[in-house]
């Protein structure tokens, strides 16, 4: 009977000592990828990245530096497997364009798709402006650097 008690403390003795056996295998896996991809390369502003991150900031300097360049390229990521991706691509193209064209980045595939083609369409037939550096004033609210969504009033 005291051998019982004396085997259960030494197991539980030995779980406290190692907390880490603990967890599960995958999510050990899991955290360590995380530290070791947190502790990496910064990502770097590229719309033709692999990494999302690195396409979403692709989008965001496009936009910011007003890249007419860009623009087949952020039509590209509208259809982008990332939500972030899409919207920095998006928000990037109403302040190069002045217009998203019926585009919601957050709509169904479909309708995503439909408003791809109309962008499409616009570069191909010349019908895209470059938009005034800034936007009426009625148009924004609460903006700060150009990245918020417009809002009507």
């Amino acid at each position: 009977m005291g051998s019982g008690r004396t085997s259960a403390r030494r197991v539980d003795r030995e779980k406290s000592a190692r907390p880490w056996k603990r967890v599960r295998p995958r999510v050990g896996r899991a955290l360590c990828l995380l530290f070791v991809l947190g502790c990496g390369v910064p990502a770097r502003p590229n719309l033709e990245s692999t990494m999302p991150l690195e396409r979403a900031m692709g989008a965001k300097a496009a936009g910011e530096s007003n890249d007419r360049r860009a623009v087949p390229s952020l039509v590209d990521r509208l259809d982008d497997e990332d939500a972030a991706v899409r919207m920095y691509s998006i928000l990037a193209l109403e302040r190069i364009t002045g217009t998203r064209l019926g585009y919601d980045y957050a709509a169904r595939r479909e309708q995503r798709l439909a408003a791809i083609r109309q962008w499409r369409y616009a570069i191909r037939t010349g019908e895209l402006t470059v938009a005034s550096s800034q936007p009426a004033a009625d148009q924004t609210r609460g903006r700060t650097n150009g990245w918020e969504e417009r809002v009507a009033e």
